[in-house]
């Protein structure tokens, strides 16, 4: 069992883990980020936790997947999220 936990920071994010399968998610979550600089941010968050599952995600496994963005308003810009289901 993997009891490395951690977090990286970048410019504008922060990638924090106590779950995910190891180091090496964490880094490819911030290394897909960074490199999706001229996607809107929504769509770098999806690429990023997609290239994190593939990586080795949640070394509990799949169970839900949430993207929530906020901006100015006073609601969530965008709320994607599937909640107990066996491919989130």
């Amino acid at each position: 069992m993997n009891e490395w936990r951690g977090h990286l920071t970048g410019e504008g994010y922060a990638v924090i883990e106590n779950l995910l399968a190891g180091e090496e998610v964490t880094a490819t979550i911030a290394g897909v980020f960074e490199a999706a600089m001229e996607e809107p941010l929504a769509e770098r968050l999806v690429r990023a936790l997609e290239a994190g599952q593939e990586a080795g995600g949640d070394k509990q496994g799949r169970q839900s997947a949430v993207v929530y963005v906020v901006e100015s308003q006073p609601y969530p810009y965008l709320d994607l999220r599937v909640d107990e289901h066996s491919v989130p």
